[in-house]
């Protein structure tokens, strides 16, 4: 059973996931967009790094919401022991949102008018080398941000719909 903080995606992978899927390979993926019960897959279209800074251990910490008290550094938020740097990014994600039951046909033409955009914030650790080892969800982002990321790996049958789609 998860701890109550290690829960949801961690803002680290998600970042990694986000910009080798989509930025490098121009691959989407599907996020849970909701971090309670509810379950909304919606696969990913594009993303923009609106803000990206570096930020000191003190400021990460601000960022994240712990506070320091007077004369002394906040240490209640234990970052990945390998963290030698931070970064803070605000990024736009577009995603697509499912069309209403009764539409039907191929959409990809009228894509536009079922993508959405959300903003997310977080703030990277990076080791040494500038690799990243973690993260953490700022701002609004603590508690709207993805549950759950998924890809699909293969076909589990050669047709679906009762054969109206084959793969």
């Amino acid at each position: 059973r998860p701890t109550p903080g290690c829960r949801d995606t961690n803002a680290g992978t998600f970042h990694l996931l986000l910009t080798n899927f989509v930025g490098v390979r121009g691959q989407s993926f599907i996020e849970d967009r909701v971090f309670d019960q509810q379950v909304w897959n919606q696969p990913l279209r594009s993303y923009k790094i609106l803000e990206q800074r570096t930020v000191s251990k003190e400021e990460a910490h601000q960022l994240i919401g712990v506070k320091a008290e007077a004369g002394t550094t906040a240490t209640e938020y234990l970052f990945n022991p390998d963290a030698a740097s931070f970064t803070y990014i605000k990024t736009d994600l577009s995603y697509i949102k499912e069309a209403v039951a009764t539409t039907g046909g191929n959409l990809s033409s009228q894509i536009d008018a079922y993508t959405r955009a959300v903003q997310y914030e977080y703030v990277l650790e990076l080791d040494a080398d500038g690799a990243i080892v973690g993260g953490e969800w700022v701002g609004g982002s603590k508690r709207n941000h993805p549950d759950f990321l998924w890809l699909p790996l293969a076909a589990t049958a050669t047709a679906v719909a009762g054969g109206a789609i084959s793969y």
